[in-house]
């Protein structure tokens, strides 16, 4: 789940001329503390933890999305929305230092949570930053009132190609993959002083250019990561691998979607479920469903990759046709309006009723006096 020790969706980093860099993703949805997952993709979606049906809501603005550790969604301009992407107010924000700034959302709780740069927040709200600055990577840790506590030199080999993601994994260690070329993922794990615990180590070596990537740390610390190719790349995936907290890979890459159509696969999200299974989003073409477009298409996986569920167009379910209740309140109306005038006016008396009251009437008078002779 995106929470405050959790990564963050990340500055895209210029890679060399004519050469197209690789996108990371991973603010755009947020698991809220009742299992219920929150996409926002210019529309906003809520996928029901309980049904797996996918609701359309208007939650205002879009934002990027992360979990407090109240249970509650937060956007990246401090607006805290529930489990169902209603909006419950503005919550505090805070810019740490001033060149460059780097702004944070306070939750319920008081805890930070950071959705800019290539960083993430621990439990005691500092800030730990991995950088390129000026060609060279340095890591930064970043107290609540702005003082910086560490500035090291990270190994100058490293190179970032296309962004890095950043957690703080349960030990208070920092965790981090990047993309370091083109074609690889590399990946680290830092101490409290800047010192690597598992050095730069290659995880991901692709023949082609990766295009989209998003990560997720889960239980035991371990890395998730999924990425996509081009259009007319590698099979273009999504592909699937997890890396222990040791830098160890656990086998091959795995094409989720083998055979996918020649169409640009992108890596939209991926987040860890209350349950532990993992929501992975992207962007990819169905070709028993062209009518769908690129989706956004929605797979829950388990922590080796496998399908649980979908995939699953992103949309809600359809709506029966609105029913006019006009008609039937003038039909409603009309019909009360004879019952009225018809009780209004009484019984009517029937033929022999009327017949016989008219013949005592004529008994009562006695016969007819006898006409005048002519």
């Amino acid at each position: 789940m995106a929470s405050a020790t959790a990564g963050l969706l990340l500055t895209f980093v210029m890679a060399p001329t004519n050469v197209w860099g690789a996108w990371w993703f991973d603010s755009r949805a947020a698991v809220c503390g009742n299992g219920n997952l929150l996409f926002d993709e210019g529309t906003f979606y809520v996928r029901s933890n309980g049904t797996g049906r996918w609701l359309e809501v208007d939650s205002g603005a879009s934002g990027l999305l992360m979990t407090g550790s109240d249970g509650w969604i937060y956007r990246s301009d401090g607006i805290r929305l529930d489990c169902d992407g209603r909006v419950l107010g503005q919550a505090p924000t805070r810019d740490l230092m001033s060149n460059p700034t780097y702004h944070v959302v306070e939750d319920e709780n008081g805890r930070y949570l950071f959705f800019g740069g290539d960083g993430a927040v621990d439990s005691r709200n500092v800030l730990h930053i991995i950088e390129n600055r000026s060609g060279q990577i340095r890591y930064l840790q970043i107290a609540s009132n702005s003082s910086v506590i560490l500035d090291v030199s990270l190994n100058n080999s490293m190179t970032f190609y296309g962004g890095s993601w950043v957690a703080v994994d349960s030990e208070g260690r920092v965790v981090t993959a990047w993309v370091s070329s083109p074609t690889t993922v590399h990946y680290a794990r830092l101490d409290e002083r800047g010192a690597f615990v598992v050095d730069a180590t290659e995880v991901v070596t692709a023949s082609d250019r990766i295009r989209s990537i998003a990560a997720a740390l889960g239980a035991g610390n371990n890395v998730y990561l999924a990425f996509a190719f081009p259009e007319g790349g590698e099979g273009r995936g999504p592909y699937f691998v997890r890396i222990d907290p040791n830098g160890s890979v656990a086998g091959p890459a795995t094409n989720l979607l083998p055979g996918s159509a020649p169409v640009e696969t992108s890596v939209l999200g991926m987040e860890l479920s209350v349950e532990g299974s993992l929501h992975l989003l992207l962007s990819w073409y169905n070709a028993s469903d062209p009518g769908a477009g690129l989706g956004p298409w929605y797979l829950r996986l388990d922590a080796s990759g496998r399908i649980l569920e979908g995939p699953t167009l992103v949309r809600p379910p359809p709506q029966p046709p609105a029913v006019s209740w006009l008609p039937l309140a003038i039909f409603a109306f009309i019909g009360l309006a004879i019952i009225w005038a018809l009780l209004q006016r009484g019984p009517r008396r029937s033929r022999e009723r009327r017949w016989a009251r008219f013949s005592r009437r004529i008994a009562q008078r006695g016969p007819e006096p006898p006409l005048p002779p002519r």
